[in-house]
């Protein structure tokens, strides 16, 4: 096993960069580095205890893999010519520098026409604030005008509600989701939620747990566990049958009364999430009708009404670019951006159903445990249980047939992605898909779990505190 941290390092920089130089003469002359603690100690020149820890730092600095021989020996695999971690090649430079200028300049064009928008509803708030104090005066009857105000005027007290007590949205707000589309929250995918699905099971996990939570292929989730567990100070360890559990003891440590789950993630509902097709604008249709007349009525007075008032009153340049350029623009724009986010929304579809096929399909395959099934057998409980979730989320009936097509190559990449096996049994018709190291993975990890003691939990007794001081002063 590693060894442990202390004072927070977990080995002296000089080791590890001794240990780095001699890997980097070697990465010279060959392609991925495997090698094992006696190894590190020979070409480092260390005892075997520090050659570990200088490992174990590089492990968290530099793209690498875990594996365990059939002896149970861990070894260290890292990326061809020493690749660290947050490096990138020239292509994932360009490719994320767009992205992040796209995104900066999608970002800066929302607050301006959100700012362009608050703009124009601030001059209709005052409008009809006036009308509003008018109707007040001029009426025996003031709990229209006093009504209209409080439905426009912003969130100064209170928060209306409807009539089936939810909150009411305000309208300034469902302006700005018409035009931008609601803001969209994605659960489970946070690292704090991976660092509390570790926790919650007893602190130990294998590659098939992250494979299970984000949908990742064995080759991304071993990379992301080496990192883990060099990030929150885990250990490997090697089950009876030579499988790498990953473990977190010093994250089970609490000062709360919690359970732990012990089973496995499918077990549980510890699976990627699904994810249901996001509403275009998330307003109610008579909303979206009141807004889009608004706008309407603002586009079609800028082509003709404008133009009309601006040469019967004789207006100047300004004047008429105020009454006619500036009033088209917007009202244009404020129709474009929706209209393209619906455009967008059938591509959007389609990564969206894949997303949820793959969820489907390992979770049946979880369910089995890796078991061989037909891919007729796993396709069709995939394809129901995304029709189900469909339903009963958003009441919409999903296209079977698409959804059918769609799931025959997904279950075809995760053939690859989990190094899964053809089998054709005897005495039995057609091929069956099974996932041996899956079925591995989920017993070893389920006993490791069982075996873990509650101690790695509990504190020790309190020897002082300072709510304890304050009281005898």
């Amino acid at each position: 096993m590693l060894p442990r941290r202390t004072n927070g390092r977990l080995s002296e920089p000089e080791d590890a960069a001794r240990l780095l130089m001699r890997l980097r003469d070697r990465s010279r002359l060959e392609g991925p580095l495997r090698l094992v603690r006696a190894d590190a100690a020979v070409l480092a020149g260390l005892p075997p205890e520090r050659a570990e820890a200088a490992l174990r730092r590089l492990l968290g600095e530099y793209r690498s893999h875990l594996m365990v021989t059939e002896e149970g020996e861990l070894v260290y695999e890292f990326a061809p010519g020493l690749v660290r971690r947050d490096a990138r090649t020239a292509k994932e430079w360009l490719v994320r520098a767009g992205q992040a200028a796209l995104s900066a300049l999608w970002q800066a064009f929302q607050v301006g026409f959100k700012v362009w928008i608050a703009a124009t509803l601030v001059a209709y708030t005052v409008i009809f604030a006036l009308v509003g104090l008018l109707m007040m005066l001029v009426s025996d009857n003031d709990g229209a005008g006093e009504l209209f105000l409080w439905w426009l005027l912003p969130d100064w007290r209170f928060t209306p509600r409807r009539l089936d007590g939810a909150p009411r949205k305000r309208f300034y707000r469902s302006v700005f989701d018409y035009v931008f589309g609601p803001a969209r929250v994605v659960p489970g995918e946070q690292e704090e939620d991976l660092l509390a699905f570790i926790r919650a099971s007893k602190g130990r996990i294998t590659a098939t747990d992250l494979v299970l939570l984000r949908g990742w292929s064995y080759v991304r989730a071993e990379e992301e566990a080496t990192r883990l567990l060099a990030r929150y100070d885990g250990e490997p360890e090697v089950s009876a049958d030579g499988v790498l559990i990953y473990s977190f003891r010093e994250l089970r440590r609490t000062a709360q009364a919690q359970q732990d789950r012990s089973a496995s993630p499918a077990a549980h509902g510890a699976l990627m999430p699904y994810l249901p097709e996001p509403p275009l604008t998330g307003n109610r249709t008579a909303t979206n009708v009141g807004i889009t007349l608004l706008n309407g009525f603002n586009l079609v007075a800028a082509l003709t009404l404008g133009p009309l008032a601006a040469t019967t009153f004789g207006l100047g340049t300004l004047g008429t670019a105020l009454l006619t350029v500036v009033p088209l623009v917007f009202s244009v724009i404020f129709f474009a951006v929706p209209l393209a986010r619906l455009i967008g929304r059938q591509a959007a579809r389609r990564r969206r159903r894949r997303h949820n096929l793959r969820r489907a399909l390992l979770a049946s395959i979880a369910a089995r445990r890796g078991a061989p099934a037909s891919a007729a057998e796993l396709i069709g409980q995939a394809v129901t249980a995304v029709i189900d979730e469909a339903l009963r989320q958003q009441g919409q009936l999903e296209d079977r047939a698409a959804l059918r097509r769609l799931a025959a190559d997904e279950l075809e990449r995760l053939m690859r992605d989990l190094d899964g096996d053809v089998k054709i049994p005897e005495g039995m018709e057609g091929v069956r898909y099974e996932f041996p190291r899956l079925r591995e993975e989920l017993a070893a990890v389920e006993q490791a779990r069982q075996a873990a003691p509650d101690s790695e939990r509990q504190l020790g007794p309190i020897i002082f505190s300072s709510a304890a001081e304050a009281d005898e002063v």
